[in-house]
């Protein structure tokens, strides 16, 4: 049986043309459990095991000569919210959205999202992402990112580093001038996130 498997994360941010940063292994999305087929056995490619595997969202292409299955904008932005670390963490998914935020369809980033057991939290950080870079949050996502009340707080960076608020305030002047507009360097403009997304007050 053909090992079910998707390309994800970083290597498809790149090969979509959402990041100029190209992981060194491609990172193939398998089920838990999953064994490497003996024809990736020379191959640079990291197997990302996913509890909540599924297609759904992706597409056939042919990169570099070869057919392959690779995630869509939506199901890319639905996967590296949930699991930033996978994309250059905070500031790695700020670089992805900022590119992709035009182009994609929200309501169906919403649809891929409800479906896996880290949606919600996905959804939360998208759009607290958004607005620390300056960009209107879509609607669609605005009215499904709300944070319920009692609902956990997100944080987005690593609270035993930057305390409970996390590192909200430093996003815009750590992103690349080449590739941002210069209004996301001015760091007096990006302070907290709203309280609906992350559940924090000020």
């Amino acid at each position: 049986m053909r090992q079910p498997y998707y390309v994800g994360f970083q290597s498809a941010a790149f090969e979509l043309g959402l990041t100029p940063d190209r992981p060194a292994e491609v990172q193939a999305c398998v089920p838990v459990g999953a064994k490497r087929p003996r024809a990736w056995a020379d191959v640079p490619i990291e197997l990302v095991y996913l509890r909540t595997f599924t297609l759904e969202g992706t597409e056939q292409k042919t990169l570099h000569g070869f057919p392959v299955a690779i995630v869509s904008t939506e199901k890319l932005l639905a996967d590296a919210a949930a699991l930033p670390a996978r994309v250059g963490r905070i500031f790695g998914l700020a670089r992805v959205i900022d590119r992709a935020l035009d182009v994609t369809d929200w309501k169906r980033v919403i649809e891929l999202g409800e479906k896996s057991t880290r949606g919600r939290v996905a959804l939360r950080r998208l759009a607290a992402t958004v607005e620390i870079l300056g960009r209107p949050v879509p609607r669609p996502l605005a009215a499904h990112a709300v944070a319920a009340p009692g609902e956990s707080p997100l944080y987005l960076g690593e609270r035993r580093v930057f305390g409970s608020r996390g590192p909200l305030g430093s996003i815009a002047g750590r992103l690349s001038r080449t590739s941002m507009p210069t209004r996301f360097a001015r760091r007096s403009r990006v302070r907290w996130c709203h309280w609906r997304w992350c559940g924090i007050t000020r």
